[in-house]
C-alpha cells in the first residue's frame, strides 16, 4: 500500500459532538474546501488502509497528495460524535532511503544529497497549513451549524514530528 512506510511529520484531530456530518460527506467537504482555495497540481482520492495486522480490516481515508507529501484524513463515528484528524507524511524516496541505514553513507546522503534546507522546511509547512486550513473550516463550519463554538485555538494547532 502507498505510503505505509512513509515519514510521519504531523498529526491532529477533533471530535464534533451532536453533529450528523457521515464520515463520507466530511470527505465530501474536505473536498470542496480543498478545491475553494485554487491549489494546483494536487489530488484528492480515497485510500484503504489497515486498521492493523495483515489479516485487519480496512479503513477508508481521504487521501490528499501534492509531489512526495500526503495527508490521510480520517473520520469515523464514536457514539454521538464524529471524530476527524489527519496524518502528514512525507514518501521516502525508495533507494536513497535504503542507503542512507548504512553508517557512512547514511550520513553522506543526509548532508550533502537530501538535506533539510529553509526551502524543504517551508514547503513542508506550506503545504500543512493550506490543508489544515481547510479541514479546520469544515470542522469549524459543523460545529457552528450544530450551535457549537468553533474549535478553541489551543487546539488547532497540529502536533508536529521532528522535520530536521
Amino acid at each position: 500500500m502507498a505510503g505505509e512506510d512513509a515519514q510521519i511529520l504531523a498529526r491532529w484531530n477533533a471530535r464534533l459532538m451532536g453533529t450528523t456530518c457521515t464520515p463520507m460527506t466530511f470527505f465530501e467537504l474536505v473536498t470542496a474546501a480543498i478545491e475553494n482555495r485554487g491549489l494546483s497540481n494536487i489530488t484528492v482520492a480515497c485510500t484503504l488502509r489497515r486498521e492493523g495486522g495483515i489479516f485487519s480490516a480496512n479503513r477508508i481515508y481521504l487521501r490528499v497528495r501534492y509531489e512526495d507529501l500526503f495527508f490521510d484524513v480520517s473520520a469515523f463515528v464514536a457514539g454521538s460524535s464524529l471524530i476527524v484528524g489527519y496524518w502528514l507524511h512525507r514518501d521516502h524516496p525508495g533507494i536513497q532511503d535504503l542507503l542512507s541505514e548504512v553508517p557512512i553513507l547514511g550520513f553522506a546522503i543526509e548532508r550533502w544529497i537530501r538535506p533539510t534546507t529553509y526551502y524543504i522546511v517551508d514547503y513542508i509547512s506550506s503545504f500543512q497549513e493550506l490543508i489544515h486550513g481547510s479541514i479546520l473550516d469544515v470542522v469549524d463550519d459543523l460545529l457552528v451549524a450544530n450551535g457549537q463554538d468553533p474549535v478553541e485555538i489551543e487546539a488547532r494547532a497540529p502536533i508536529w514530528e521532528a522535520v530536521w
